[in-house]
């Protein structure tokens, strides 16, 4: 039998000095070996470099944690196998036993924690339960399985012994009977010199194990009487805070202390995935060139295992596999389109272009009508996927007025886009046969299922193929791990188990690689780091296990996580506790959690506890013994301290500069259309000509079925309407296109509103064919107007110019008014006839505007040729709308000066519903307008509402007078 001799050490270089002399005791030669026994390969790491270090090679000596080596004793007594009473076997086991409805008719409190589809989850946990017993409490164990009586067990429990038995039988493999088997032959079994280190927390089990061995034991264990030799107590926000305030303070010990170096410091934290975005917007280094960044910028910080990114071609296969269990919808496409392992295999463009394409299709959701129909639609066709696809390779082959299908061609649609069509329809086709077969089936079926998709849809350049590699390696693993159970899984459990593939840490710890270290209490529990910060320290949450018949014979998860939190902060030189004082939304005091007085007592302290502000840029950080290091955040301070005004925002500090950018030389001409453009939208017209910037790009498609046609879409219905209406063609062919376009809500909806639409377009037809009818003549228009050049060309239908449109004003009468204006500026004069829609309360009806030429045309005209060559150059402030809306209150005397300072998003507002791009500038009420004062180049006129009064009067006040 096995003698354990204990080792005690107060820190952990005297612990791994205490092994290096073991190990030199041991005489190793080249081919000998030694074991230590590790509580985490992250801390066998760390001894690993330590020992290398004392001994100048580290050969032979492997480091292994308790549940490996207990792998091992099993394989090396049996035939190779290991006890299946872990991981994955036990939870296949638990999940078939629970299916039985035997099982479950007896025990109605077990079956009422299996409905809704929590089998995968229930029996995972339960699972967890099952083996802690076996760890834990084999003699419970034992008795269950002879005599599964749930005698002495409360009621809810009362399924336990007899799971066991089933879980037994299923597993084929008796724990109790085993671990005898076991223990009685590892004395005979010659073994490696074992010895452990920081193993406080063996199971029993274990510990028999091991005192069964031939070899005697050495344990390395921290004595628990060291303490850190400063200690500082942070009291602060939100995560982001915490971590801006361990930065400074990291960097104040570092500055104290040369000798330290990045890989002397510790971070702990409950979850590194959760922390990780805070850690590296604080401590990653800049791009881009950044102004004097933050010393703690410096420090390298390496991704823990634990935060890496899932890995994405199972993401993806979790994503396919559930296709045929959601809706589809045009979002959810356009997601899985842009993934990066589709992407690339099938040289998909950018989301905006997919988008646009999706947008022109009028995909929402679904693959096909059988899909629809598997979610209550049945018949639909219309906006699936498949019927999208349909109609964008049938606006590429077909003329748009085929009548060859029975759906009409995409419109916009063009040859270039021919390969992306192709591909989106293969690809589509592949998907959707994985889709199809979706039966539930046992795992290694599904894993099958997986690689063919995986094989048929997916590839990474060649510096990512290692993804690909490790994801058929995991999925290949899972169907070795699986191949014995009949469990049978649904899709929807099958994409949860890819899932926890995906998000798998690697094996590999990556402690000691010269960085910080980012690692959870248990990973490294008094690994001897000389700078150790305790990131948002806060009490542990409830344990998430059932009750169990005896709780204090069972591992207490929080006790464990509280005694390696202890371990880490006990083998600090230098102790950094921060943890949430203040609400991060409110400011108001949080209640301290008890950890923090117990952590305190724990090391003997009082904790003297700062507290931190709640910005970083607050003035009270840059003052007293230790100031932040942070430089930007103390140039906003200045600039804050040394205005004694309200600092402007962003917005507005961009608003005053393109206001004030000078005028720069451009083309001595400027045509009628370029003038109209600027006369709708001054702010579009500067973005396109000074800063290059297109209109923001269209939002996806929406993934609902329309129930009516509005905005652009209703506006393009009768646009078409329109122009069959204008060409002679009978309205029912004008709507039956319409309706082979697929852009209308489903059935009566779609009819209704179509045949409300045509009535309306025929009244507009009416009213307008005279004047449209009349003979066309073509004007060219070449003028000079105040040294620049304007050109064009305009119509006339008779003696005037003819619009009809089935938008709204003021947008018709734009253009027009420019072409009546240049015109005049030949000598030639005409008025213009608008025939439009207009909607009142609701309902839209037809309606004549007429522009007449002004007395001043040539002054009018001045002033919107000058315009439109200084938005060239600068913002002229004059959105058409609150202009209209100005000229209109001062006309009528009754301006409103209330309204103007409502919300932007108030009906009522003059400005309501503000154009995005005018939100560069602009992001106040719509009297923000009047702030900025006249410049040299702007109109003359009343100083009353700035700059942009004097262009509206300027440029909007003879339309509105011209307006007939």
């Amino acid at each position: 039998m096995a003698t354990l001799r204990r080792h005690t050490a107060a820190r952990w270089d005297d612990l791994i000095d205490g092994l290096a002399a073991w190990a030199r005791d041991l005489g190793l030669g080249v081919l000998d070996r030694a074991r230590v026994i590790v509580p985490s390969p992250a801390v066998g790491r760390l001894a690993g470099q330590a020992l290398a270090g004392r001994l100048g090679i580290l050969a032979g000596i492997v480091f292994v944690t308790p549940e490996e080596w207990r792998i091992e004793r099993e394989r090396s007594l049996g035939d190779g196998e290991s006890s299946p009473w872990r991981g994955r076997a036990l939870h296949l086991a638990v999940w078939e036993a629970l299916q039985d409805p035997a099982l479950l008719g007896e025990h109605r409190a077990l079956a009422a924690h299996l409905a809704d589809g929590r089998i995968l989850e229930a029996s995972r946990r339960i699972a967890r339960v099952l083996a802690v017993h076996v760890e834990h409490r084999l003699d419970l164990v034992a008795g269950w399985l002879s005599d599964p009586d749930p005698a002495g067990l409360p009621e809810h429990l009362a399924w336990l012994p007899e799971l066991f038995v089933r879980v037994s039988e299923l597993l084929e493999w008796d724990p109790v009977e085993e671990f005898e088997r076991l223990r009685s032959e590892l004395p005979q079994l010659e073994d490696l010199p074992t010895a452990m280190l920081l193993c406080p927390d063996l199971s029993p089990t274990t510990e028999l194990l091991l005192a069964a061995g031939p070899a005697d034991v050495v344990d390395f264990e921290l004595d628990g009487t060291a303490r850190p030799t400063s200690v500082t107590w942070l009291g602060s926000h939100g995560p982001q805070r915490q971590v801006e305030l361990v930065r400074d303070e990291l960097c104040h010990l570092l500055a104290a202390h040369p000798e330290l170096e990045p890989r002397d410091i510790l971070l702990v934290v409950d979850d590194p995935a959760a922390w990780w975005p805070a850690l590296t917007a604080a401590l990653a280094p800049t791009s881009g060139g950044a102004t004097r960044p933050h010393p703690g910028r410096s420090l390298r910080l390496q991704r823990p295992p634990a935060a890496r990114e899932p890995n994405p071609v199972l993401a993806l296969v979790a994503e396919a596999t559930r296709l045929a269990e959601s809706r589809v919808e045009a979002s959810t496409a356009l997601d899985l389109l842009g993934r990066a392992p589709l992407r690339h295999r099938w040289s998909l463009p950018e989301r905006p272009e997919l988008a646009e394409l999706l947008a022109r299709a009028g995909v929402r959701w679904g693959l096909d009508a059988q899909h629809r129909a598997a979610h209550g639609l049945p018949g639909v066709t219309q906006n699936t996927l498949a019927r999208g696809l349909d109609r964008l390779l049938a606006g590429i082959t077909l003329a748009p007025d085929s009548l060859a299908l029975p759906i009409a061609g995409a419109e916009g649609v063009t040859s270039p886009q021919l390969e992306v069509i192709g591909a989106l329809t293969e690809l589509y086709s592949r998907l959707r046969r994985h889709s199809l077969d979706s039966e539930a089936a046992t795992v290694p079926t599904w894993v099958q299922r997986s690689l063919g998709l995986i094989t048929g849809t997916m590839s990474l350049p060649r510096d990512e193929e290692w993804l690909l590699e490790e994801a058929t390696t995991r999925l290949a693993a899972l169907a070795r791990e699986t191949t014995l159970s009949p469990v049978v899984v649904t899709a929807a459990q099958f994409a949860r188990l890819v899932d926890e593939l995906a998000a798998r840490p690697s094996a590999r710890p990556v402690v000691g690689n010269g960085g910080m270290t980012v690692a959870t209490p248990e990973e490294v529990p008094g690994a001897g780091f000389k700078v150790v910060a305790l990131l948002g320290l806060d009490d542990p949450p409830a344990a998430a296990m059932p009750d169990v018949p005896d709780p204090a014979q069972l591992p207490d998860a929080r006790e464990a996580w509280f005694t390696a939190l202890l371990a880490s902060a006990r083998g600090a030189e230098h102790l950094v506790v921060t943890h949430q004082a203040r609400s991060s939304v409110t400011g108001d005091p949080l209640e301290a959690p008890t950890v923090l007085d117990r952590l305190a007592r724990s090391l003997d302290l009082a904790p003297d506890v700062r507290q931190g502000t709640a910005t970083p840029h607050a003035a009270a950080n840059f003052r007293g013994p230790r100031p932040s290091f942070d430089a930007q955040a103390l140039a906003a301070a200045r600039l804050q301290a040394d205005r004694a005004v309200k600092a402007p925002t962003a917005c507005t500090r961009r608003r005053r500069s393109v206001l004030a950018l000078p005028e720069l030389p451009s083309s001595p001409r400027v045509t009628v259309e370029e003038v109209a453009r600027f006369l709708k939208d001054p702010a579009l017209a500067f973005l396109r000509e000074r800063a290059g910037i297109r209109p923001l790009t269209p939002e996806d498609p929406s993934d609902d079925l329309a129930l009516t046609v509005s905005g652009l879409d209703a506006w393009g219905v009768r646009s078409r309407l329109l122009a069959a209406a204008r060409a002679g063609e009978p309205p029912w062919d004008a709507a039956r296109a319409e309706q082979r376009r697929e852009l209308l809500p489903i059935g009566q909806l779609g009819r209704s509103g179509l045949e409300a639409d045509l009535e309306l377009i025929g009244a507009l037809w009416l009213q307008a064919r005279d004047d449209w009818e009349a003979p066309v003549t073509d004007h060219p228009v070449s003028v000079e107007v105040g040294g620049t050049r304007l050109v064009g060309q305009v119509r006339l239908r008779g003696d005037q110019i003819v619009v009809m449109t089935p938008s709204q004003p003021p947008g018709p009468l734009f253009e027009p008014w420019v072409q009546i204006l240049a015109l005049a500026a030949s000598g030639r004069y005409a008025r213009a006839r608008i025939h439009h829609l207009r909607q009142d309360f609701g309902r839209s009806h037809t309606q004549v505007t007429t522009l007449e030429v002004p007395p001043n045309a040539a002054e009018v005209l001045g002033w919107l040729v000058r315009g439109t060559v200084l938005s060239r150059s600068r913002l002229v402030p004059v959105p058409a709308g609150p202009a209209r809306e100005l000229v209109q209150g001062l006309r009528t005397g009754r301006p409103a000066p209330e309204a103007w300072s409502r919300p932007v998003d108030a009906y009522d507002s003059p400005w309501a519903w503000r154009p995005g791009h005018w939100e560069h500038f602009y992001d106040q009420t719509a009297d923000q307008l009047w702030v900025d004062p006249p410049q040299p180049e702007d109109p003359p006129g009343d100083d009353r509402f700035g700059s942009f009064g004097r262009w509206a009067f300027a440029l909007h006040a003879p339309l509105l007078e011209a307006t007939r």
